[in-house]
C-alpha cells in the first residue's frame, strides 16, 4: 500500500485495497474486509483522498469516450482483416 502501514479491519484480518468506478469516486480506491459484508464485517474506509470537483466532472467522460475509441479501434481491426483475406488468400 504505498509506503502505508497495513490496517487491519474489525474482525482483525488485514484490508483489500479496491477500486470504485462510479461517477461520484471514479478510480479512488477504498479498504475493505477480504471476508465482506456477507461475514458481517462491515469494515469501509477511503484509502485516497476525495478528487476535486472538475476531476469528477472530467473523468467519466473521457473514460467513455476512451471505451468508443477502443470499441472502435476494434471494428476497424476487423475490416482490415476481412479485407486482408479477400486481397491476398483468395
Amino acid at each position: 500500500m504505498e509506503g502505508r502501514q497495513r490496517k487491519h479491519c474489525h474482525c482483525g484480518k488485514l484490508c483489500r485495497v479496491q477500486t470504485s468506478w462510479t461517477d461520484s469516486n471514479l478510480g479512488r480506491r477504498f479498504l475493505v474486509c477480504p471476508l465482506g459484508r456477507n461475514k458481517g464485517c462491515y469494515f469501509f474506509e477511503w484509502f485516497d483522498p476525495e478528487m476535486c470537483s472538475r476531476s469528477k466532472d472530467i473523468i467519466p467522460g473521457l473514460l467513455k469516450n476512451r471505451g468508443r475509441l477502443e470499441q472502435d479501434l476494434a471494428q476497424l481491426r476487423g475490416i482490415i482483416i476481412i479485407r486482408f483475406r479477400v486481397d491476398y488468400v483468395t
